[in-house]
């Protein structure tokens, strides 16, 4: 199961679709080989036969509630069907350890705190004209 995307609004410069949305988490991290969890932008129906050129993800915490502290990368698939979200816990600076992706298979519930059920806020910039 991937990521599930709901859009709530598109805008537009001279070379790209402005894409603002939401990320629901599968509730289980990456599949076998998965370097990520899938996103899958084509149910969208953004009006660009490209992949994104550029995603944004950003806790969808609403205020009072304390944000997940995860960061969270994008990477980009060759179609828009097969990019992937990958979450990465805080570097620990006393600890003098870098982020950590979660691995294959782990469950979003295995984190502290948990991101089971999740929802984070996207931008994407999707290329107009190629």
């Amino acid at each position: 199961m991937s990521v599930a995307v709901a859009v709530t609004k598109v805008d537009f410069t001279n070379s790209h679709f402005v894409v603002f949305g939401t990320f629901t988490l599968s509730g289980n991290y990456g599949e076998a080989a998965a370097d990520g969890d899938v996103v899958d932008f084509t149910a969208a129906r953004i009006n660009s036969n490209q992949p994104p050129d550029w995603v944004e993800v950003k806790d969808g915490q609403a205020a009072g509630n304390t944000p997940y502290g995860y960061s969270y990368n994008f990477a980009p698939g060759t179609t828009q069907a097969n990019g992937k979200l990958q979450v990465l816990n805080q570097a620990t600076a006393a600890a003098k350890t870098g982020a950590v992706q979660f691995t294959e298979g782990d469950a979003y519930s295995g984190g502290t705190p948990s991101l089971d059920a999740a929802v984070l806020n996207f931008i994407a910039w999707f290329p107009k004209f190629i």
